[in-house]
């Protein structure tokens, strides 16, 4: 499933806003529009929160930090660590952290003047997402948002 949501700036929580359901039959991640999902948890969230300005993560890592489920991190020193490591790789990751069973790989949308729009994500039942092909479902995701940073926003405009 392919998931773009929102942020909403002043509010600790992106908005899943699109979606594109899995063409495979049988289990497969669904994620109702309009739904808040917390900044902290999940990999289309933490793509945000890890290009925010750093007052504004910062806020966000001090919490509280609720628990969705037994892996969200909720610890202000891990959640710091992984979100370095986001950054750096242009890529968030999520294990089972909103939904249990679920794995999530997102990338940050950038829009006009640079500042963080949004995240583009994509979820799959943990099972499908065995470490190689987590990779090259990471790197397709990673272009198709340069793509659409691209689009958005002027070259260099990025933060």
């Amino acid at each position: 499933t392919s998931l773009l949501a929102s942020y909403r700036p002043g509010r600790s929580e992106v908005v899943c806003v699109a979606q594109i359901a899995s063409p495979r039959e049988g289990l497969r991640v669904f994620q109702n529009l309009g739904s808040a999902i917390p900044l902290h948890a999940g990999a289309v969230a933490k793509a945000v929160l890890a290009f925010l300005p750093d007052d504004v993560k910062t806020a966000v890592v001090e919490g509280p930090l609720s628990r969705l489920t037994d892996k969200t991190i909720t610890d202000p020193t891990v959640l710091t660590h992984d979100l370095d490591e986001i950054k750096a790789r242009g890529y968030a990751i999520s294990r089972e952290e909103t939904y249990p069973g679920v794995y999530g790989i997102g990338a940050p949308v950038f829009g006009p003047g640079g500042a963080i729009a949004g995240a583009i994500a994509i979820a799959a039942p943990l099972f499908r997402m065995e470490a190689a092909r987590m990779l090259d479902h990471a790197q397709r995701l990673v272009a198709v948002a340069e793509a659409l940073n691209r689009r958005l926003c002027p070259p260099g405009a990025v933060k």
